[in-house]
């Protein structure tokens, strides 16, 4: 029983950073912008080691798996598996590139 409670409470992490990076319903909604997803990621507190590059090709590989029909909490699982953010950091990376890179994904 306890596993699912982890599993319960990873998700609600990952959801609440994900629609917490999402814009409001009173807000306008901006079009696909890279320049705009650094900045808002290095707000964020995001370290590109990587660099500007990398940061933006997970950032529109998160918009293509998107669009292809798999959810913004499996993106962001997929990521926390694969790129080392935690749970938190992964939900906001992704409502950050819905917000910025593919909004018409939101």
């Amino acid at each position: 029983m306890r596993k699912s409670l982890v599993n319960a409470a990873v998700v609600g992490a990952s959801a609440l950073a994900i629609f917490a990076a999402l814009p409001t319903s009173g807000m306008a909604v901006a079009h696909a912008d890279a320049d705009s997803f650094l900045t808002d990621m290095e707000a964020a507190g995001f370290d590109n080691g990587g660099g500007n590059g990398t940061e933006i090709r997970v950032g529109y590989h998160v918009c293509a798996e998107i669009a292809g029909g798999i959810s913004a909490l499996k993106a962001a699982d997929d990521l926390w598996l694969n790129r080392h953010l935690d749970h938190q950091e992964a939900g906001q990376f992704v409502g950050i590139a819905m917000r910025d890179l593919c909004p018409q994904n939101a």
